[in-house]
C-alpha cells in the first residue's frame, strides 16, 4: 500500500541522514551509537529542518522541528537499530528502552 511504501521511504531517508552524519562527522561507532552521538544527530537535524522551514516559508515554525526529528529518530530506533547494530539488538528490551528514554529526555530538555 502507499502508506507502507511511504514508511519504507521515510526509514530509508532517516538511515541516509544518519549515515551521512556519521561519515561527515568522522564518528566512530563502537558496537552501537552512544546516546550522545544520537543526541548530536538530533540537534543537527533539528537545526537543518529549522533552516529548511525558514527558507520555504519565510518564518520559523516553532516546535514543529522537535516533533518531526523525534519521530524521525524513533522510526530508526523501532525499525533499524536492532538490525543495523546487532549489539544493540542483543540488549535486553529494558536496556533498549532506557537508551531511547535517555536520548529523548535530553532532546526534550534542549527545547525546554
Amino acid at each position: 500500500s502507499g502508506l507502507v511504501q511511504a514508511s519504507i521511504e521515510h526509514l530509508e531517508s532517516a538511515e541516509r541522514a544518519w549515515d551521512e552524519f556519521v561519515k561527515e562527522g568522522g564518528h566512530v561507532i563502537n558496537k552501537f551509537p552512544s546516546e550522545m552521538q544520537v543526541l548530536m544527530f538530533m540537534a543537527k537535524l533539528s537545526r537543518t529542518r529549522k533552516r529548511e522551514c525558514l527558507a520555504q516559508r519565510g518564518k520559523r515554525r516553532k516546535g514543529v522541528q522537535r516533533g518531526s526529528v523525534r519521530n524521525y529518530v524513533a522510526e530508526m530506533g523501532n525499525n533499524l537499530w536492532v538490525t543495523k547494530y546487532r549489539a544493540f539488538g542483543k540488549l535486553a528490551a529494558s536496556k533498549r528502552r532506557a537508551y531511547w528514554s535517555t536520548i529523548f529526555t535530553a532532546f526534550k530538555a534542549m527545547y525546554a
